[in-house]
């Protein structure tokens, strides 16, 4: 399966307010659903239980982790 779950402590690192300054699609109780400008990359090891989303900025700029 292509669909992957990922959960978020309190040690991990989560760019909060780039998530919530992203357009919302759908929102619900428990989930927001957001929409992207621009595409992000997605990185699972599910044997060691580790991931990171990589955020693409505009041309001539670094990438950022969300």
């Amino acid at each position: 399966s292509d669909t992957c779950y990922l959960v978020v402590n309190d040690e991990e690192k989560v760019d909060w307010e780039w998530l919530r300054n992203q357009p919302t699609e759908d929102e619900s109780e428990y989930i927001r659903h957001v929409k992207l400008d621009s595409p992000v990359e997605v990185r699972v090891d599910a044997k060691e239980g580790k991931s990171v989303i990589i955020k693409k900025v505009q041309k001539g700029h670094e990438r950022n982790n969300i």
